[in-house]
């Protein structure tokens, strides 16, 4: 194959370039030109005079980290010399500058291309009052949730939001890692650097140019993954400082975490007290019915098409984390575009096998009865016990019921002995009602398609 799907070019290249600092991808990857696919090979050219040893050594994780995400399945990436743009040769203001802020906002990540819903309607609403309004009442405004359930996305639609509103704002998008790394490169510059000039004046250093930066030159600070922040002590002291300067002065500040700033470990409190002092919203993994909305937002921004069924088979079957999604999409796109073929069912379970998201072998009632405990938020011996219970421990008896004949081979008669010895035609009438519920109760129907995905 000598090409590939611009949709996942493009979407590897915003992943390469969100993994690095604006300076290294301009200088080194943004002439990359495709050469062709071989195998599980992507084969890329850059402009003459690149040194491949070099950048294979120094980037080539990240290259087969961030192309293998796109695709969705390990691959590996060959760099090439022979792109038809050469190289700009840095200027000597450009080598010898010591600290060169950049701002690196993803232009696909807006509120237009977020998908709101239940899970994050709370997160969205103070994202957009920030970004309406920055430095008021929401200040800062600290986002966390699991991985892949799109508090990036929000954090640069927050700053998207506001360059478009106050251009004359500089905006800093960095991660916690990024940071780190910034300020004790700086440091060891600064210390490498001669501390007086032959005249006896002090030279401004590194890490001066990047403190002033940060204290009086940034009107809005986004940073995301702060619990990253958590192995350097030296970094959280100068952004305790940074922090406080840009709080005093009124300058907004965002932050994101996988956890509430109160579980993660190894940050000093004043830190923490810091951080928590403002507002901390949650985002939640999307039910079924979001994950549906969010497939069809993006076939929308590829000007793709798919079926219901297929939509939300997928939906269904793919564990409630937006980025799993995507890569369960692309790879099926991938995979229709090299295969010349529709998108069908069976193409589906073909994929999902091949990236681990297929059916994980018979499903037990063991299974179903903790899955449906922990999503009704109700102990096991409420439900087996004999006698009707409470009202709630009767509707999730039911669900469990239910969710047993419709995941495994289990017989009425044997559903009904797991449940302290009850009759068929309780299993019967349990089953029914479930199916009558779920065409009236949505909050019921989002139950059971969150624990059928659990599940299956």
């Amino acid at each position: 194959m000598s090409s590939t799907d611009p949709i996942i070019w493009n979407e590897w290249i915003e992943r390469l370039r969100g993994q690095l600092s604006p300076e290294i991808f301009n200088r080194h990857f943004s002439g990359m030109e495709l050469v062709g696919i071989s195998g599980d090979c992507l084969k890329v050219a850059l402009p003459a005079g690149a040194d491949l040893a070099t950048l294979s050594r120094a980037y080539g994780g990240i290259l087969d980290l961030t192309w293998s995400e796109a695709v969705g399945k390990d691959q590996r990436v060959e760099l090439a010399v022979g792109g038809a743009h050469a190289a700009p040769e840095p200027s000597p203001a450009a080598e010898a500058a010591d600290f060169i802020p950049g701002v690196s906002l993803n232009p696909d990540f807006t509120f237009e291309t977020f998908v709101e819903g239940n899970n994050n309607s709370y997160a969205v609403a103070a994202a957009h009052s920030v970004a309406e309004q920055p430095g008021g009442p929401f200040n800062p405004l600290l986002i966390y949730g699991g991985s892949g359930l799109g508090k990036t996305h929000l954090l640069h639609a927050i700053g998207n939001a506001i360059h478009a509103r106050f251009p004359e704002k500089t905006i800093r998008c960095i991660t916690a890692n990024d940071f780190s790394r910034e300020y004790v490169d700086n440091i060891r510059r600064s210390d490498n650097e001669n501390m007086r000039r032959s005249d006896g004046s002090r030279p401004v250093r590194p890490i001066d140019e990047m403190d002033d930066f940060y204290r009086h030159k940034v009107d809005v600070l986004l940073m995301d993954d702060i619990q990253f922040l958590a192995s350097g002590e030296a970094t959280q002291i100068q952004l305790f400082h940074i922090f406080n300067e840009l709080y005093g002065s009124r300058k907004q500040i965002v932050l994101t975490s996988d956890k509430p700033v109160s579980e993660l470990e190894g940050l000093e409190e004043r830190l923490v007290t810091r951080f928590q002092g403002g507002l901390s919203l949650d985002v939640q993994p999307p039910d079924v019915e979001m994950r549906e909305a969010i497939l069809r937002n993006k076939l929308q921004r590829m000007d793709r098409d798919l079926s219901d069924e297929i939509i939300r088979a997928i939906a269904m079957r793919v564990a409630p984390n937006i980025r799993m999604l995507e890569q369960v999409l692309r790879q099926l796109l991938f995979a229709a575009t090299c295969n010349k073929c529709d998108i069908t069912p069976e193409l589906v379970d073909k994929v999902l096998g091949s990236i681990g998201q297929s059916a994980r072998g018979p499903v037990t009632a063991s299974q179903i009865l903790g899955a449906v405990c922990a999503e009704f938020h109700i102990d096991e011996s409420r439900i087996l016990e004999k006698g009707r219970g409470t009202q709630e421990a009767a509707g999730a008896r039911m669900v469990a019921m239910y969710l047993m004949r419709k995941l495994t081979k289990m017989s009425l008669k044997s559903v009904g002995n797991y449940f302290s010895g009850r009759d068929h035609s309780t299993v019967v009438s349990a089953v029914n009602n479930v199916e009558k519920s779920l065409e009236a109760d949505p909050g019921l129907r989002r139950s059971v398609d969150n624990l059928m995905a659990r599940l299956r």
